[in-house]
């Protein structure tokens, strides 16, 4: 009898809380999702099953100047106009969307290089990308990144 009791109250509060945080994610568009390593297909495709692009929120900052023309990680060059940026996790290549929390602008940007190794960070954008959603003044923005095509 007890355990019956025992297991309609647990029960209920997990169902309570996966609400909760459901309808928390609904308000909010992009979870806040710390990453240590590559996101995998499996990760990507039950993102894309549930009609949910991979999406993830924090904060971007930008390249400096002064890296223009360096290597990135993908082995090509740094190009301050071009607009690319660097992920720690998502494939080079993948396009995604960054859209600044502050100034409401978006910019659809290539993934070429691996950082930013700084916690909360989502992603570095090159100087072009920075300038489209207003970063430049302001050195680092809380943003929302969503892929677009991986």
């Amino acid at each position: 009898m007890r355990t019956v009791a025992a297991f309609r109250t647990s029960t209920a509060i997990s169902i309570i809380c996966t609400a909760a945080l459901a309808f928390a994610c609904l308000g909010i568009g992009c979870a806040t999702v710390a990453r240590h390593g590559a996101v995998s297909d499996y990760e990507s495709a039950l993102f894309a099953r549930a009609g949910h692009p991979y999406c993830e929120s924090g904060r971007a900052s930008y390249y400096p100047r002064i890296l223009d023309g360096q290597l990135t990680a993908s082995g090509e060059y740094y190009n301050k106009y071009e607009l690319t940026a660097a992920h720690p996790a998502l494939p080079f290549n993948t396009l995604v969307q960054v859209t600044s929390l502050l100034t409401h602008e978006s910019v659809i940007v290539r993934i070429n290089d691996r950082g930013p190794n700084v916690k909360n960070y989502v992603v570095q954008l090159s100087y072009e990308a920075a300038r489209k959603i207003g970063l430049i003044d302001k050195a680092t923005t809380r943003i929302t990144l969503r892929v677009v095509q991986p």
